[in-house]
């Protein structure tokens, strides 16, 4: 894993894909969204996207998840996060869809509350199996620093 030390701005790392299924989307939706786009196959059928979609609940753990499936060699020491922003959705996410996520460190500074961390922020992107970018968001967290100062 890498320290601070090692993390500049323009950093980037890429995770291995994901197959999103339509029991997962449901599954998911149903709990926790369950608007007829999203659960129900009928109505989304004749609906505007031909079929159901994922909720953005879904996105969003889709892409913390691939966050965590990394190389470890590219993995950022965190501490804890601070928060996220600029949540976008971009086009619809269909039933058998792979996404793979890219993130970009956008900047990287020290703490000003703690010698031992720096403050990192990211963009993070989910694309589709033909490189179409479907949802995008920004985060900042806490990393480690090797040594503090």
């Amino acid at each position: 894993m890498k320290f601070f030390e090692n993390v500049n701005a323009g950093d980037t790392s890429t995770s291995p894909e994901y197959l999103i299924t339509r029991e997962e989307i449901i599954e998911m939706a149903t709990k926790w969204d369950p608007q007829p786009i999203h659960i129900d196959e009928e109505h989304s059928k004749n609906g505007y996207f031909g079929d159901i979609i994922a909720c953005t609940a879904h996105l969003f753990s889709i892409l913390s998840r691939l966050n965590h499936l990394i190389p470890d060699d590219e993995k950022i020491k965190l501490v804890a996060g601070l928060g996220f922003g600029e949540g976008k959705i971009h086009r619809p996410v269909l039933p058998d869809t792979k996404l793979h996520m890219v993130m970009e460190i956008t900047e990287a500074r020290p703490s000003n509350s703690n010698p031992g961390w720096g403050i990192i922020s990211t963009d993070h992107k989910l694309y589709t199996q033909d490189g179409d970018l479907a949802f995008s968001m920004t985060s900042t967290a806490i990393a480690e620093k090797k040594s503090a100062e």
